[in-house]
């Protein structure tokens, strides 16, 4: 026998597999390239930017207008993994040394439709010396006082974070990350959807059903090209963005014009989180990666899309992840339990967009093309609420593919499930 390890919740599951079966793990080669200070980093990279101006000329040419810029920084929240609390301080110190004073500063963190962040939660975010020297505003996409910047070639109103609106200076610390109907985290959706209105945003996300708008995407993408149009229409000064390879470790970070820079950075993390393969096979065995990516069906989903990419047409998708915490958000929950089926739930969502309901239209349409089965601590009644096959143990789960795909069939192992992006060889 074989034998599979892979990480379940905070623990590891182990699954023996018999002889003829050839297991390939999908993994990218590791990088040595590790950022260890990331401060030093960060300041460089104010002064000598991967494109586009430093931030010092920009704020020396702001000055001939008025005598204190103010500057709103945008920073990530805690949904993403972006080390803020080690980029955000050397963009402070090069903001006082450049002569802006604290009372000029706001933080502005980024929440998109999440929730407003606790005082705890901003502490752990950014540090409580941070917190307690500076203005911090968690965004809320509902406020009564946006203000609406006109509307988009596609017709959406673009409704901004006001303290954003009225800064002099906009700085962006993110993250680039793969995307699953933007294409790519990072730069431009520091602004939008980052700081923008409840409206904005789901009027550009209800284009995540376009075929285009997929993971790690831009060519083409409509809900991506709106997102660029942000910001020609209100731009952002500079971006700071951080690119982790598959263990999570910081391996680059990119720094100035919020466009140029962002798209050197996609070439970057590119090179780390992708891995090729020569064609899409017909089982494909993946974990989530753990705690916390499985922690919920929200967060484990992101590994059904992305290893789904390596499945053929008509193959299998294992995906192993605990999911102590169930569903993650209400309105997926509400839509899982309605018992629609795969055809139903598809049709309704493309019929009236509702963000949360993205999840399980995604796990619908997949189920249409491959057949899912997810090991967690669900139920049956949950699993197969969501378009999965819920196997008794492995030796089940082995009993069926083998009654489906053969006695030899090869089986491509993916450890980081909701990291790491197959891409076909062209």
């Amino acid at each position: 026998m074989q034998k599979m390890e892979l990480n379940y919740g905070k623990q590891h599951v182990t699954m023996d597999f018999p002889q003829n079966h050839k297991i390939t793990y999908l993994e990218p080669p590791y990088s040595g390239s590790v950022i260890q200070d990331i401060e030093e980093k960060v300041l460089n990279l104010l002064e000598k930017p991967d494109a586009g101006k430093s931030l010092s000329s920009i704020i020396d040419e702001k000055k001939l207008e008025t005598d204190q810029p103010k500057v709103a920084i945008i920073v990530n929240d805690l949904s993403r993994s972006t080390p803020v609390k080690r980029m955000l301080p050397p963009v402070l110190k090069s903001l006082h040394k450049i002569g802006i004073s604290v009372e000029e500063i706001t933080i502005v963190i980024a929440t998109g439709t999440h929730r407003i962040l606790t005082g705890e939660e901003e502490n752990y975010l950014l540090g409580k010396d941070i917190t307690e020297k500076y203005k911090v505003l968690s965004h809320n996409c509902d406020s009564d006082d946006l203000v609406s910047l006109g509307r988009f070639s596609t017709g959406n109103e673009f409704f901004l974070n006001r303290t954003v609106f009225e800064a002099d200076i906009r700085i962006a610390i993110g993250e680039i990350l793969f995307h699953y109907f933007a294409g790519f985290a990072g730069g431009r959706k520091s602004l939008c959807p980052g700081v923008c209105g409840r409206s904005t945003i789901m009027n550009n996300h209800k284009m995540m059903t376009s075929p285009l708008a997929r993971l790690g995407n831009i060519a083409g993408n409509p809900l991506h090209q709106e997102l660029m149009e942000s910001l020609s229409v209100f731009p952002l000064h500079f971006v700071v963005n951080a690119i982790c390879n598959y263990k999570k470790e910081v391996a680059y970070i990119i720094g100035g014009d919020p466009v140029e820079a962002w798209h050197k950075g996609l070439d970057l993390f590119r090179e780390l989180n992708t891995v090729s393969i020569d064609r899409q096979k017909n089982v494909v065995i993946a974990s989530a990666g753990g705690f916390p990516k499985d922690i919920n069906l929200y967060q484990a989903q992101k590994a059904f899309e992305m290893a789904g990419q390596a499945v053929a047409d008509g193959g299998t998708l294992v995906i192993f992840a605990e999911c102590p915490e169930i569903y993650g958000n209400p309105t997926f929950q509400q839509w899982a339990e309605e018992g629609l089926d795969a055809d139903q739930v598809t049709d309704k969502f493309e019929n009236g967009f509702k963000l949360g309901a993205h999840k399980l239209y995604y796990l619908a349409r997949m189920s249409k093309r491959i057949d899912l089965f997810l090991f967690s601590g669900l139920s049956r009644e949950i699993t197969e609420g969501v378009f999965c096959n819920k196997p008794e143990d492995w030796d089940e789960c082995l009993r069926k593919l083998e009654e489906k795909h053969g006695k030899d069939f090869d089986v491509l192992v993916i450890p980081q499930g909701g990291i790491i992006l197959p891409e076909i060889k062209k």
